[in-house]
């Protein structure tokens, strides 16, 4: 077994940094508003996302293997994921009741709003986004909650790592994960060149990303002991898609510069003391937004809807951790307390 990675890093801040990434490039996307064209040349939610899903290679992987049990595992995963997830799906049912354009009656009884809450609670937010009389007057989606469809695939990431893992350990670690980036990215470009553009941001396409992550955890002292050819590799392989628009470079690029950062850097290290907001923040933003485009409150002042979609989410997200997430995951910081080695946080 590899050696513990230290809760001492970067990654809460990192994940972070990408939802709020997301959340101001939503506030450009959803709105459409001219005023926010800058928005897309000083953030990318493309690169918060891939971001993501580099952290969740480390941070699923290193979950399992120090699991004392795939119950156990299972157990963390679902304290994690499940509470906040359930809590924004109850908001966006708030939020569709609220501001329907239906009689309550009507929005209640109607069969669409029971899809919604059914394919959503199932991770499936793709099969039913919409609420009935829920922002059909939005000018680019009426979509309740868009974001979700990244959480459907952090669930099989889930499902995945115990098999990955398994192969690991059977077939050798830098075989499997090297097996499987090739494979990641062999399905992502013919994805792209056949333009099946949503294909190309599902699964198996986006497993890139968590395989290197998922060998930086493997081979976490020979990434300590090469930290600067770490970072050569990252930046180079960085300036090599931008010249060629290779998406070879960019997984490797992404995937290393995120995880330089959140291992090798130390500007932050540890965790950010008032709790850990990201969660949250990435799942409850988006109907908010969709709220102030619909009142047309960001086509009068865009600007100053971005300011005020950044205090409200942070309220929300302080909310979910303090309310929800922190309670759930009490019992298994008590466990670790009780006698098992601190590892790094997934």
């Amino acid at each position: 077994m590899p050696a513990g990675i230290s809760r001492s890093n970067n990654f809460d801040l990192l994940r972070l940094t990408f939802a709020s990434m997301v959340v101001l490039y939503h506030c450009y996307d959803l709105s459409g508003e001219p005023a926010l064209r800058w928005v897309p040349l000083v953030c990318s939610a493309k690169l918060a996302v891939e971001g993501f899903f580099a952290m969740s290679g480390c941070l699923i992987v290193a979950s399992y293997e120090n699991s004392a049990s795939f119950l156990d595992y299972i157990e963390k995963r679902a304290r994690r994921i499940l509470p906040a997830y359930w809590a924004a799906l109850v908001f966006t049912l708030i939020i569709g009741i609220t501001f329907t354009e239906l009689p309550k009656i009507v929005f209640l009884r109607s069969e669409s709003t029971w899809k919604y809450a059914l394919s959503n609670l199932v991770f499936l937010n793709f099969i039913h986004p919409d609420l009935p009389g829920l922002f059909t007057r939005n000018p680019v989606m009426s979509s309740v909650n868009g974001s979700l469809w990244t959480i459907k695939i952090e669930v099989m990431f889930y499902l995945f790592v115990p098999l990955l893992v398994f192969l690991c350990h059977k077939y050798g670690r830098w075989q499997t994960l090297v097996t499987v980036f090739i494979f990641s990215l062999i399905y992502k470009t013919i994805c792209e060149q056949l333009h099946h553009d949503s294909l190309a941001l599902q699964l198996p396409a986006q497993l890139g990303f968590f395989a290197i992550g998922a060998l930086v955890y493997y081979y976490y002292p020979s990434f300590i002991k090469h930290e600067i050819s770490v970072w050569i590799v990252a930046l180079s392989s960085y300036a090599a898609y931008l010249f060629t628009d290779w998406m070879f470079f960019r997984v490797i690029s992404i995937s290393l510069l995120v995880m330089s950062v959140g291992l090798l850097l130390s500007v932050s290290k540890g965790r950010i003391k008032s709790g850990d907001f990201s969660y949250g923040t990435y799942v409850l933003h988006f109907p908010v937004i969709q709220v102030l485009v619909a009142f047309g409150i960001f086509h009068a002042y865009p600007l100053a809807s971005v300011v005020f979609t950044a205090l409200a989410v942070a309220i929300l997200s302080f909310a979910s951790w303090h309310l929800v997430e922190k309670r759930f995951l009490s019992i298994s910081g008590t466990k670790k307390q009780l006698g098992r080695p601190a590892m790094i946080k997934a």
